[in-house]
């Protein structure tokens, strides 16, 4: 047809295009033991296929990423995006994300550890999200796994909160008649007055 050659190079325009770093995710299937979907290159003896990050299934590629056609890993590396997106929109870790892409999906973790294993930067990330621990772990800045850490710990009980006497102080000094007049303290009290009121001992 006529239109073929036009096809023909607007594939190859798209098989050039440079791939993305971290645009791959890996099923590696040892000897023994269970399925396990990682960002990093399976270990020697593993079988290794190109895996789909969102759902983990994979695209019975058994040959080694670097032999793969440079289409099939264009559109591996388009699908990681859409899939990266997606995630971030629904506030959810993804394996393959960047730290950058991870904070945009889950905001500031409430703790971080870190440090060197051999070569690499390993990170460990709590989030706490809906009553419940979120551990993320980063492998050189790219989420390699994550699991649900349970309930997470209520909040320790402040020892600073307004007792029942203070309480009674700023509903005096908002009732009295010498403050009636001025807005400014009026507003400044009635605030302190729901802070003291929100404030669980």
């Amino acid at each position: 047809m006529a239109v073929f050659p036009y096809a023909r190079a607007a594939l190859l325009a798209f098989c050039a295009l440079p791939l993305a770093a971290h645009g791959q995710v890996y099923r590696c299937k040892p000897d023994s033991g269970p399925v396990v979907y990682q960002a990093t290159p399976c270990d020697a003896g593993a079988q290794t296929k190109v895996a789909s990050p969102a759902s983990g299934s994979d695209s019975s590629i058994d040959r080694p990423p670097e032999q793969l056609p440079a289409y099939k890993l264009q559109l591996a590396d388009v699908t990681r995006r859409e899939q990266v997106r997606t995630a971030i929109a629904e506030g959810r870790p993804l394996v393959s994300m960047t730290r950058a892409e991870l904070d945009e999906a889950l905001g500031k973790p409430a703790r971080v550890s870190s440090g060197i294993v051999g070569s690499s930067q390993q990170d460990r990330l709590i989030y706490q999200r809906r009553g419940r621990m979120l551990i993320v772990y980063l492998t050189d800045g790219a989420v390699v796994s994550f699991e649900d850490g349970g309930q997470a710990p209520a909040a320790p009980p402040r020892a600073d909160c307004p007792g029942e006497h203070d309480i009674r102080k700023i509903e005096t000094a908002i009732s009295s008649y010498m403050n009636r007049g001025n807005d400014k303290l009026q507003g400044e009290l009635r605030r302190q007055l729901r802070d003291a009121k929100a404030c669980k001992p």
